[in-house]
């Protein structure tokens, strides 16, 4: 299973949702021009963390789900023939 987010990839700056990430900068930059307070800055920096540790997690799991399917069925899963699509 392929991750598509790497560390550092501009992708990663948005780990689940465009409205997190523009919050925490928005604040980021508020807070430099002294328009937010360090409470303010910091709860945004606060949500903006968590999602990308729920984020990592969650791929995490995916890809522990994935190797533990590999283990019980005894193929790698770009081994495995999946059904087609039907349309």
């Amino acid at each position: 299973m392929p991750v598509s987010n790497l560390p550092g990839d501009r992708q990663n700056a948005d780990p689940g949702g465009t409205e997190i990430y523009t919050n925490y900068v928005l604040m980021q930059q508020l807070y430099k021009t002294d328009e937010k307070t360090f409470e303010e800055y910091i709860t945004a920096s606060s949500a903006y963390y968590q999602a990308q540790e729920a984020r990592m997690k969650a791929e995490n799991d995916a890809m522990l789900a994935q190797y533990r399917l590999e283990e019980i069925i005894g193929l790698k899963w770009e081994q495995v023939q999946h059904p087609e699509k039907e349309d």
